[in-house]
This record gives C-alpha cells, sequence and structure tokens, in this order.
C-alpha cells in the first residue's frame, strides 16, 4: 500500500509525466488490490491502459492524458477513503419468489431482510389458474408480505421455480 501511495506522489510530482513502465507499475498495484476494492478499480484504471498501449517505448517520459490524470487524482483522493470502503455491494434488497407448478403455493425469501420466509398457500379459485399467473401473484404476496421493511427501498427480484 505505502508503494502504491508513493507512486501516486510520484506521478503528480512529476505533473503527470512519466515512463510508461512507471504508470504500469501503478496500474498493476491497483491490479493486485482489485479483490479488496472491488470493480471501481477496472473502471477507473481505462485511461491509464490506453496510455500505456500508446507509450513508443518503456522507458521514455510520456505526457498522460487528460483522462489519466484524473485516475491519478481519483486513487490519491479514495485510496484510502477514511477507512470506509470505496465500493461498495449494491444496496437493493433482493426478493426471491418461489412457485411450484402442482399449484400447491409459494413461498418467498427477502434476502437481506433478516431472513425471514414468506409462505403462501394458493385459494382454490388460484390454483386452477395458469402458471403466469401464479407467478405474478407470488412476487405480488411476497412483496405485500415485506411491504414495511422494502417501504423506500430499491428491490431486484428473481423469481425461481
Amino acid at each position: 500500500m505505502d508503494a502504491l501511495k508513493q507512486l501516486l506522489v510520484i506521478i503528480i510530482a512529476k505533473d503527470f509525466s512519466v515512463s510508461s513502465r512507471t504508470l504500469s507499475r501503478l496500474a498493476g498495484s491497483l491490479v493486485s488490490m482489485s479483490l479488496a476494492m472491488g470493480p471501481v478499480v477496472r473502471l477507473w484504471m481505462r485511461a491509464m491502459y490506453r496510455d500505456i498501449c500508446l507509450a513508443p517505448c518503456w522507458d521514455q517520459p510520456i505526457r498522460l492524458s487528460s483522462d489519466s490524470c484524473s485516475e491519478v487524482l481519483f486513487w490519491k483522493q479514495n485510496f484510502d477513503n477514511s477507512g470506509y470502503p470505496i465500493w461498495a455491494p449494491s444496496p437493493k434488497v433482493e426478493v426471491l419468489t418461489y412457485s411450484g407448478a402442482g399449484g400447491l403455493g409459494c413461498g418467498g425469501f427477502a434476502v437481506h431482510i433478516n431472513g425471514k420466509l414468506a409462505v403462501i398457500s394458493w385459494s382454490e379459485e388460484e390454483s386452477g389458474r395458469s402458471s403466469t399467473f401464479r407467478e405474478l401473484r407470488a412476487i405480488w404476496y411476497v412483496l405485500e408480505s415485506y411491504s414495511e421493511d422494502l417501504r423506500g427501498k430499491e428491490v431486484c427480484h428473481r423469481l425461481t421455480t
């Protein structure tokens, strides 16, 4: 981590005019930490990769593109991020619904809401309806059963059978 921070300081101190070898060292350091930092690494290195590929040789200083300069500054400002993750999983609540083709009932599970499970049995009228109707009804019942927990949240729904 200290080596990465030092590379950032060097690149900025040299007014963004460094060899592609130095820029490659920075890119390699970031890639080596990508499992810990998440997909933000790949997104905030594209211009650096482009500058590395366009360089005429490894050791001749090149002037970084404005996009690469922005990426270097992003990493300088956000690498530590005051102890908070740069990238975090989606805050969406995932709701899974299950419905059986036999028409007996359905169930649902909200993944990020204390692992609560909702199980609903079909009425006689509903069990005679189409499987598409029952699947849509299952979604409705599960979302309705979690309405208080889901209020104001974005929901990602996945249907499994």
